[in-house]
């Protein structure tokens, strides 16, 4: 099965580190992260009952901002998580923004001499 799709039964509660290490050893895949990124001594709470993989590491990752994401066939990188654009959704920098100032330019892109200001 893919990565994501393999069935383990590892629940219990400990640190995210020990998770992540508990989950990649029982689905037999290697994990990749950037620990600076995710809150490694976080205490983690997984069911008991059997769960694949990728439902396991996103209930582990909860709230973190990562996501599983499979780049390969025994290789899961926890990734940022892409936030889901709204349809129509102004950009927050676009929200932001005001109006410019009206600006004038002098001089030429010769370095000869300047025109006199309108």
């Amino acid at each position: 099965p893919a990565p994501l799709d393999r069935v383990h039964d590892a629940g219990g509660t400990a640190p995210l580190r020990a998770t992540l290490d508990r989950l990649a050893a029982t689905a037999r895949v290697r994990l990749s992260y950037s620990p600076d990124l995710l809150p490694l001594t976080r205490a983690v709470c997984l069911p008991a009952a059997p769960h694949t993989l990728g439902d396991a590491l996103v209930a582990a990752l909860e709230g973190t901002g990562a996501a599983p994401v499979v780049a390969g066939a025994d290789l899961v990188v926890l990734a940022p998580a892409r936030a889901s654009a709204a349809i129509g959704a102004v950009p927050l920098l676009a929200r932001s923004t005001g109006r410019l100032q009206r600006v004038v330019v002098t001089g030429t892109p010769g370095g000869g001499p300047a025109r006199a200001p309108p």
